[in-house]
């Protein structure tokens, strides 16, 4: 089994100019199907809201335009309709079968970067897709993040047109791409710590990382950046639970993490912030089962 795997088992998007939406939907997560959703401005425990095509881990590859939701994960893109409820349809295949992809988005295109090879050896691929969330079919080639990558964790900008990564396993550092161009990823600061697992949120102009896990110790930690420099990142505050592979988006002002491992059992926790401040997070509901490496996204 991979590291990946044995060791834990990134922001959402909308429509042209638009990032987010009032309504956060988690999928996937610990290989299974179940997707849920909460309205982010509220707080309470997470409704059912239907199924993906396929059981799967997508993490943080995931996008929204506002209205459609994206996940890809072992070269399978889903998309629902985020502002109503039911199965996921068929979007079409990424060009590699890899489980933890991690997904940026400008809110017109859709990123999806890295992950982990579904077949022995389990390489870390450092490939980056796209695809226009509008239009169903399959990615087409990007550019390359600076090296193979897993566990990582990734958030985007309508506003400054970037998608930026976490490196994963054991490696503090970030990269970022400008999402309307194509090309490779260039080296943009590093996080307060070393870890991987670690969700990514936005509102626009500030980044935030939030949980993380260098084996075999979760952490609470939150960072957060300035998406339109390059640079480190600062300490934002804590988590109510420490935890690695939560599920982070925002609806432009307010942030949650969901689920995440916690050494064993996995947690069902959600979390909520201010993205514009910083400080402790605070407990918002559960999602409806227990399970880490849930991709989140929101819309209306």
């Amino acid at each position: 089994m991979s590291h990946f795997k044995k060791a834990m088992m990134v922001v959402a998007g909308a429509g042209g100019d638009v990032q987010w939406g009032a309504r956060g939907v988690m999928a996937g997560g610990s290989v299974t199907d179940v997707m849920d959703y909460v309205t982010i401005q509220s707080t309470g425990n997470a409704t059912d809201f239907g199924d993906l095509t396929v059981s799967r881990s997508p993490f943080d590859g995931r996008a929204s335009n506002g209205s459609r939701g994206l996940w890809a994960s072992s070269g399978v893109i889903d998309y629902v309709a985020i502002g109503s409820t039911g199965n996921a349809t068929d979007f079409g295949d990424t060009t590699e079968s890899t489980h933890g992809t991690s997904g940026g988005t400008n809110g017109t295109r859709a990123l999806f970067a890295g992950g982990e090879q579904n077949v022995s050896p389990f390489a870390s691929k450092k490939n980056i897709d796209y695809v226009a969330i509008d239009t169903p079919g399959n990615a087409t080639d990007f550019g390359d993040l600076p090296e193979d990558r897993s566990g990582h964790g990734a958030l985007g900008s309508t506003e400054q047109d970037r998608a930026i990564w976490s490196d994963g396993y054991g490696d503090p550092r970030t990269s970022y791409v400008t999402i309307s161009s194509t090309g490779n990823a260039a080296d943009f600061g590093d996080l307060t710590r070393s870890h991987y697992g670690v969700s990514g949120s936005s509102d626009g102009s500030r980044g935030v990382w939030a949980s993380g896990r260098w084996s075999p110790t979760n952490y609470n930690t939150i960072d957060y950046i300035t998406i339109a420099t390059t640079g480190d990142a600062t300490d934002f505050g804590d988590l109510t639970l420490a935890r690695s592979s939560a599920a982070g988006t925002s609806d432009g002002s307010r942030g949650i993490n969901c689920g995440g491992y916690t050494s064993p059992p996995n947690s069902n926790v959600i979390d909520y912030l201010t993205i514009a401040s910083t400080g402790n997070s605070t407990d918002f509901g559960d999602i409806t089962t227990t399970r880490f490496q849930t991709g989140a996204t929101s819309g209306d």
